[in-house]
């Protein structure tokens, strides 16, 4: 087979057979496969770098396109079995592999890898999302507008939105907030495909708040060990490089949502029952 070097044969659903990921999982050493649903903005990068400074694994979004195109042209995978296994191989960390990925993209890598080899790998799904939907649209435009999706301490970006929403509008909003709830809603129905309930829902809230506790509490649903000493610096030497803005920075401009048709009805059924008939309903009113 000629070398893949475009993204296109990896998530086109072309016919190239399915990839038995248990082999891939043994023969890479990887014992415990891990993966975060998220939906975009959800302090997902800010809980991989904790992650990654414990042990815990890599936690970047390795299926992402553009991470898996550079990917496949340095390792000179010949076939999607090997590109998975080299994957498998150089993202295992302490016999497990953990990544984080959209459900779009997720979507696409079942076309690839079937649920069956998913389930007998024995996955553990956890979910990723932020309680503040406004603020995480806002989120979005504002790293659309900037083209930076990772602050940095140094970095001149709003932490009030101001400078967003003197240019974004309630048409974009709403679009923007609907896409965000129907990722949220695809999360939990992949989460449910694996499993009856996810291992763990982190919140960026909880995560910005309380990172000790909520770390603690995400790193024990998955059955991983770590000191306290540990987890405490990995804490501290990530925010010092990491710009986080804090839950309710945005709230001031909150008055904006109440003119979004069925935004209240929307949030009120958004996490209490994820699939429900009126959530669909919801999403069709935003053109969905």
């Amino acid at each position: 087979m000629e070398r893949l070097t475009h993204i296109a044969e990896y998530f086109n659903g072309s016919d190239q057979g399915a990839v038995d990921l248990r082999q891939c999982l043994e023969h890479a050493g990887a014992k415990r496969l891990r993966v975060s649903m998220i939906p975009g903005r959800c302090g997902s990068t800010l809980l991989a770098s904790y992650c990654r400074k414990v042990g815990f694994g890599i936690g970047r979004e390795i299926f992402n396109e553009r991470p898996v195109e550079r990917f496949a042209n340095a390792s000179h995978a010949s076939s999607p079995q090997l590109f998975f296994s080299t994957v498998i191989r150089n993202y295992t960390v302490n016999e497990g592999l953990y990544f984080q990925i959209a459900p779009r993209r997720m979507e696409k890598l079942l076309d690839i890898i079937p649920i069956d080899d998913w389930v007998a790998a024995g996955i553990e799904v956890s979910l990723i999302l932020r309680r503040d939907v406004f603020a995480q649209a806002l989120s979005y435009y504002n790293a659309m507008q900037s083209g930076l999706w990772h602050h940095r301490p140094n970095t001149e970006l709003s932490e009030t939105g101001q400078d967003v929403l003197d240019a974004v509008d309630n048409a974009w909003i709403k679009k923007r907030i609907g896409s965000i709830l129907l990722a949220e809603t695809q999360c939990f129905e992949f989460t449910r495909l694996f499993q009856t309930h996810p291992k763990c829902v982190v919140f960026y809230e909880d995560l910005v708040a309380d990172p000790f506790a909520t770390m603690l509490r995400f790193l024990s649903a998955h059955r991983y060990d770590v000191e306290a000493a540990r987890l405490q610096e990995a804490i501290e030497s990530s925010n010092a490089v990491k710009k986080i803005v804090r839950p309710g920075a945005y709230r001031q401009y909150a008055d904006m949502a109440a003119n979004l048709p069925g935004f209240d009805a929307l949030i009120s059924s958004r996490f209490s029952n994820p699939l429900a008939d009126s959530t669909y309903e919801a999403f069709k009113s935003y053109g969905y």
